[in-house]
């Protein structure tokens, strides 16, 4: 299923390159097979105008690899924005997953709520977040979003 989806992605890049979240979508598979070294480079090319939007999957990925010291540079960068800054604490949360940081991880998914983030309703259902799905606050969690 996973090399269906990369196939599919990589169609749509050959008719729009400039479609970053086509490599979001890529680098998400690669990383659920294990290849991170593979999804940091996939998440690597993406047009300089949209690494912005791929920051939260590339800090995960470069975590995962074990390139530490650049993944938590980019979740300072990540959690530094201003408080309407888009999701700022979910993907915050994805970088901490990457970096094994569970309680720090809840932390953040519980501030996204609070500041009613929209990617929070996508917590669910998101791969990224599999490791606290056990956690009994990652569940208070989908409990509070009626999930």
């Amino acid at each position: 299923m996973p090399y269906e989806s990369i196939a599919r992605e990589r169609q749509l890049l050959g008719i729009d390159p400039q479609f970053w979240y086509a490599h979001i979508t890529i680098a998400s598979c690669l990383t659920a097979m294990g290849r991170y070294a593979d999804a940091v480079r996939e998440l690597r090319v993406v047009p300089e105008e949209y690494r912005d939007y791929v920051s939260a999957f590339l800090g995960n990925a470069l975590a995962l690899a074990g390139h530490r010291e650049e993944a938590t540079a980019l979740l300072r960068k990540v959690v530094s924005t201003g408080p309407d800054d888009g999701d700022r604490w979910v993907h915050g949360a994805y970088i901490q997953v990457g970096l094994g940081d569970k309680l720090a991880a809840l932390t953040s998914l519980e501030n996204s709520l609070v500041h009613h983030e929209t990617d929070a309703n996508y917590i669910g259902v998101d791969p990224i977040l599999d490791p606290l799905r056990n956690e009994p606050r990652f569940q208070a969690l989908l409990k509070k979003l009626g999930l």
